[in-house]
């Protein structure tokens, strides 16, 4: 993936968490059960927060941070995780799960890989944040999900 500023590369990311809440959006109405119902709405408003609190660090963030070039990254082809989303009919409240935590550990790489080539300290820092972030997210949300099927 290449992504020329800090700017672009958090573009493609509040892009993909848009098109994963849109997918679980379709994706509702497509499969039976009233548990996958719920995940999926769950995963749903999940993306459209994450989507949400990235355009806040891109609106909080230094002009010159968002400006700043950065190298090729060769992590998260978004393009290529929007294309391969898909779920059946039978889908299954832990497929949703599975799914969903595969695109945030797509995600943790490559935020531990703009960290290892940010260009300075205050962009790894940015990152760096991110990534903890993302995990702290991840892990709220198999939580939830779980609560959700146990429920």
């Amino acid at each position: 993936m290449a992504c020329s500023t800090v700017r672009d590369l958090f573009d493609r990311i509040r892009r993909l968490h848009q098109e994963v809440a849109d997918f679980a959006q379709r994706m509702g109405g497509q499969v039976a059960g009233e548990r996958v119902h719920l995940v999926l709405a769950y995963l749903a408003k999940h993306e459209q927060h994450m989507a949400a609190a990235i355009a806040d660090y891109e609106h909080g963030a230094a002009q010159r941070l968002l400006d700043t070039s950065f190298a090729n990254l060769t992590t998260m082809d978004v393009d290529r995780i929007c294309a391969e989303l898909s779920l059946s009919p039978e889908t299954t409240s832990d497929d949703i799960i599975r799914l969903a935590v595969s695109v945030d550990n797509g995600l943790s790489e490559l935020y531990r890989e703009a960290m290892e080539k940010a260009p300075s300290e205050d962009v790894r820092q940015l990152f760096q944040t991110l990534h903890a972030n993302n995990e702290r997210e991840t892990r709220r949300m198999v939580r939830d999900m779980v609560e959700v099927v146990d429920f």
